[in-house]
């Protein structure tokens, strides 16, 4: 019997772990959730007679990031924690605003998941681009329960969507960077 003794401790040992763990198990087992910093440049050059109105579009792929890559076909959710904007590289005279400024995100498909007024708000009535260059000021914003949801509802549905800034400056010329970055959880199952 002390002979056999380790082969049934071996096949109780199976059989138990074999009844106890289903496949959502296993899956819960290998679930990972992994930050993803999807970032986008806006070139902006305001010439000295040209329109002082700025008008320009940048996808954000989840697919850009190599990490989001490994999970292939087995991304379970996406979640937005934020986006931030910068402004960089300003060149023009130091009493140029940017004003008027919003954003409106939109699925793969070009359909609007919402837009939003960076400028004129409760936070912000102007951005004096030199002064927000110059101090490296940088613009966190957040979006509510619904808006964050449909952007992760997008997200899942083709890993990306767009972003189309539309604002104006009231002086010229003015070029400048907008660098814009969205931050996402991604969770998604490294089982096979």
């Amino acid at each position: 019997m002390k002979k056999y003794l380790p082969f049934l401790l071996t096949l109780t040992c199976s059989a138990l772990i074999y009844t106890g763990c289903s496949s959502d198990d296993v899956e819960d087992l290998t679930t990972v959730t992994i930050d993803s910093e999807l970032k986008q440049d806006f070139q902006v050059s305001v010439s000295e007679t040209g329109p002082t109105t700025i008008n320009s579009e940048k996808t954000f792929d989840a697919t850009t990031d190599a990490q989001v890559l490994n999970f292939g076909d087995k991304i379970n959710g996406y979640e937005m924690d934020s986006l931030t904007l910068e402004f960089k590289s300003y060149a023009g005279s130091a009493d140029i605003n940017l004003d008027n400024a919003s954003l409106n995100i939109k699925k793969a498909d070009g359909s609007s998941l919402g837009s939003f007024t960076l400028v004129p708000s409760t936070n912000l009535q102007v951005i004096n681009l030199k002064q927000f260059d110059d101090s490296n000021v940088v613009i966190t914003l957040t979006f509510d329960a619904n808006s964050t949801q449909a952007i992760a509802d997008a997200f899942l549905a083709d890993n990306k969507i767009s972003i189309a800034v539309s604002a104006s400056v009231d002086g010229q010329p003015a070029d400048f960077t907008v660098e814009a970055i969205l931050y996402l959880k991604v969770s998604g199952s490294l089982a096979s």
